[in-house]
Formats: C-alpha cells, sequence, structure tokens
C-alpha cells in the first residue's frame, strides 16, 4: 500500500479512534484523488493490531464506506504476537504489516526507536496532546485506565478493594477462597501484561510483597481482557487486576453483574500507539498532501466511565498526571468512586 494512503489511514485511525461519536457524524477532509486512485491500483492494506476486532469494526467500516475499492486486512492478536510477527517477518525479508496499532506501548516505541516506523511531520499535530506524540513517528490514539475487574454477586460491596494495598490484604487475610480465583495478563506471553507489572513495581512501594501474595493464591493468566472477563463473570475468578478499563465498561454495560474498580493508590493509564512502518513500498516519499482530520478537538468527557476507544481527552473530576518514559502516564485520583 502507498506510503500516502497509509499515512492517511493512520490520520483516519487517529480522528475516528479521539471519538468515534464524533466521526461519525463529522465530515472528514478528502485524500487528494491521485493518491486514492493509485491506492486503489494496489487495492489492500494490511493491520496488525491489538484491538479487538468488535471494537475496530466501526473504524473499519468507515474506512470501507470512504474507500470501498480497498481492502483492509485486519490482524487482531495480543501484543506480543504484533511485536514478534512484524520481527521476525522484517528479519526474513519478506512482506510485513502497513500499520501497526498495538497497547504495548514499550515495544511499538522501540519499533519506531529502531527505525521500523516512517515519520510523518503534520502542521496540525499541535492538536494532539504533547504526550500522543512521539518524534512525528508514533501517536497515541487512547487513554484507557488500567482497572480491577470482578464478580458482583460473589463478592461483597465491603469486600472489594479499593487500591493495590487493600487488594493484596484481602489476599492475605483469605489465601484458601481465593486460591486460583484471581486473574491478570500473563506478562510472559503478553507484551501490555509485562508492561503493566513493570509499572507497578516503579510505583507499588510495596511491590515485592505484593507479587509475592500473588504467587501464593496462584494468580491464573491469560492473554486477553475478554477471556478474564468471561471467567470472572461465570464464577470460575472472583477478581482481576492490570485489566483495561475500556474493555470492562463495554462489558458491564451489557452485564451489570462485573464491576470496575479504578484503584485509589494509583491508576496506571495506557494508551494504543499506532505508526506506519517502512515496509511501505515508495517509503522515500516524505511528503504527503494529506491534510490531517485528528486536529479536530473532540469533547471533553467527564465523570468516571469513558467510552471505549474514546478518551483521547477524558477528564475525571479530580486527577493528577505523573510524566512516565516512553508516552507513559499514571493517573491518581483518589476521590474516584468505583462502579
Amino acid at each position: 500500500m502507498t506510503t500516502k494512503l497509509i499515512r492517511g489511514l493512520l490520520v483516519w485511525f487517529l480522528w475516528a479512534a479521539a471519538d468515534p461519536a464524533y466521526a461519525a457524524d463529522a465530515k472528514p477532509i478528502a485524500t487528494a484523488a491521485p493518491i486514492v486512485s493509485a491506492a486503489e491500483k494496489e487495492g489492500k492494506v494490511v493491520i496488525y493490531s491489538t484491538t479487538d476486532s468488535v471494537a475496530a469494526a466501526p473504524l473499519l467500516k468507515d474506512f470501507g464506506a470512504l474507500h470501498p475499492k480497498i481492502t483492509v486486512e485486519y490482524n487482531d492478536m495480543n501484543s506480543t504476537e504484533v511485536y514478534n510477527r512484524f520481527v521476525s517477518e522484517v528479519a526474513a525479508g519478506g512482506g510485513s504489516a502497513d500499520l501497526l496499532w498495538s497497547s504495548a506501548m514499550d515495544l511499538q516505541i522501540k519499533l519506531a526507536n529502531d527505525g521500523s516506523a516512517q515519520e510523518y511531520k503534520s502542521p496540525e499535530a499541535s492538536g494532539l496532546p504533547g504526550w500522543a506524540l512521539w518524534k512525528n513517528e508514533a501517536f497515541g490514539t487512547t487513554f484507557e485506565p488500567i482497572t480491577f475487574v470482578y464478580n458482583k454477586r460473589l463478592l461483597k460491596p465491603e469486600e472489594v478493594p479499593q487500591s493495590h494495598a487493600e487488594l493484596v490484604k484481602l489476599l492475605k487475610a483469605n489465601p484458601d477462597r481465593f486460591k486460583g480465583k484471581v486473574t491478570c495478563y500473563d506478562p510472559e506471553r503478553s507484551g501490555i501484561g509485562f508492561m503493566l507489572l513493570t509499572q507497578d513495581a516503579r510505583t507499588d512501594p510495596a511491590f515485592a510483597d505484593t507479587i509475592k501474595t500473588y504467587g501464593k493464591v496462584g494468580v491464573k493468566l491469560y492473554t486477553s481482557t475478554g477471556a478474564m472477563m468471561e471467567r470472572i463473570l461465570s464464577g470460575e475468578h472472583l477478581i482481576g487486576f492490570n485489566m483495561i478499563g475500556s474493555y470492562a465498561i463495554g462489558k458491564q454495560r451489557k452485564d451489570p453483574n462485573l464491576g470496575v474498580v479504578y484503584p485509589k493508590d494509583y491508576t496506571l493509564v495506557m494508551s494504543r500507539i499506532a505508526f506506519s512502518t517502512t515496509f511501505c513500498p515508495l517509503a522515500g516519499r516524505r511528503s504527503s498532501p494529506i491534510r490531517p482530520c485528528f486536529s479536530r478537538s473532540a469533547p471533553t468527557y467527564k465523570g468516571n466511565t469513558p467510552p471505549p476507544l474514546s478518551t483521547r481527552r477524558w477528564a475525571p473530576a479530580s486527577s493528577r498526571f505523573r510524566s512516565a518514559p516512553h508516552c507513559w502516564s499514571t493517573w491518581t485520583n483518589p476521590s474516584a468512586s468505583n462502579s
């Protein structure tokens, strides 16, 4: 797929992911006709992504409506698979994805720093939050809190932990009850799972005791939030930590038996990072006539329930941000209510 159209697709994802409801009502700025014509001759764009196909479907549908002659090959994988597949294909010297979109922020930035991302100097980049832009190469498209998720039918309100310290206290007090009943991402098989644990290690002052407690209750490990939520709702597990809040909130709207907690001691925040790769044909052409659409101002969301994939400008009632490496932010919100 041509470099110019890949950039156009990246812009579309950035704009639509910033606020799907807004994107549905607004008219995007048209891509120049010669670029569309060239892209239609090539016929396909390949995306490797960690975003669930169901969640990405509205974005892909809108792009398809605009460009019906261009097929989007959307590969939904876990974050480690996205990274490993791209790296192995590059090493083999064959073809690979045109666009990478992953929640494993550290792996995405590593790829960008290793030279796998194309530079895109947008004249409207100032419309993005500063943390969402990495060297005009990688772009943060979401702002998603990392939460606890639990089964409301099996945990009483007074039992639900409101912080990482309270979670550890609960597990220590009831080791037999919670044996095999706690879940989180597998840090060996999931890139985001590993990244979240490294951030816990940096932020939790009692992390050594925390991880020891997790080990004693035999935390069950998975590679997707969806799988963990299904097992929590079934009663196989009672509670999960380090789970993507946008997915949890979406699931909770369909099943009120799912409870969500924004930990009061600290709530990690991740952003799905997108970039166009240097595997695209015509990679040497750095100029682009595509006018970025992501400069449009997205609405500000207030409260504690961000819509999935539309969290770029989400603003809790009380929040403080701390910068961290690789576009990482940690949100501390002691006044946040839980649901």
